[in-house]
């Protein structure tokens, strides 16, 4: 008899238990419920509640996100943005005057348009690109919008021929006088003149002069050692 008593006390307690449980959780549902806003759910791993897709949190309410004209309610749901060709001003969407030779981009930092190859902006217009003789259109919309052709470089407004000297070369990227002299010669003026290599001296790393063979070190136009 113990037994049978003892076993049947043991389920009516755990019956009780479960009791309690189910009556709290239900208790801290309508509690939830209670203070959840219209246009709200419950988080689903942790107290509180959110808004629905397309409303945001405003004085515990959900309120739904104004879209203006001419925009669309980002995915995100709790903002908007404007269409292509519309530009932020405010709370409205303006539309973008695209100038004559420019196109629309998708910069939203910028005027919202670019000038079409050959032409630049200057205010809210796009002007062509004077481009002098013996130069190009540059992919670039820094500085002048040109380069010139091999074998000149920019003076100016204008490209002028590179003369190089007997025994220099055009560089591949112009700078000053846009020519090097080849190894074992030095630039002096217009001209490359040939390195004079004193005793235990050999041509250096550049080509363009010279340096001590070591242990030598320089003194003035010799080599010496220390």
């Amino acid at each position: 008899m113990n037994s049978c008593w003892q076993v049947c006390r043991s389920r009516i307690l755990a019956c009780l238990s479960i009791s309690v449980i189910l009556v709290g959780s239900c208790a801290r549902a309508l509690a939830a419920s209670d203070t959840i806003p219209e246009n709200a759910y419950p988080k689903t791993y942790a107290d509180g509640w959110l808004c629905h897709h397309g409303f945001v949190e405003v004085d515990q309410k959900c309120v739904a996100v104004h879209v203006p004209e001419n925009a669309y309610l980002d995915a995100s749901g709790n903002q908007w943005k404007c269409h292509r060709g519309f530009a932020r001003l405010n709370e409205a969407c303006k539309q973008i005057r695209v100038p004559e030779h420019g196109y629309l981009t998708s910069s939203a930092y910028e005027t919202g348009w670019a000038c079409e190859r050959g032409y630049r902006a200057r205010g809210n217009s796009c002007v062509a690109i004077n481009v002098p003789k013996h130069g190009f259109l540059a992919e670039t919309t820094f500085g002048t919008g040109w380069k010139c052709d091999r074998g000149f470089r920019a003076l100016g407004e204008t490209c002028v021929r590179i003369e190089v000297p007997i025994n220099g070369y055009l560089m591949e990227h112009y700078s000053g006088t846009g020519w090097k002299c080849i190894r074992g010669y030095r630039k002096n003026g217009e001209a490359c003149v040939q390195l004079v290599l004193p005793a235990n001296a050999h041509v250096d790393f550049s080509g363009n002069d010279w340096a001590c063979n070591k242990p030598y070190v320089i003194r003035e136009d010799r080599c010496i050692l220390r």
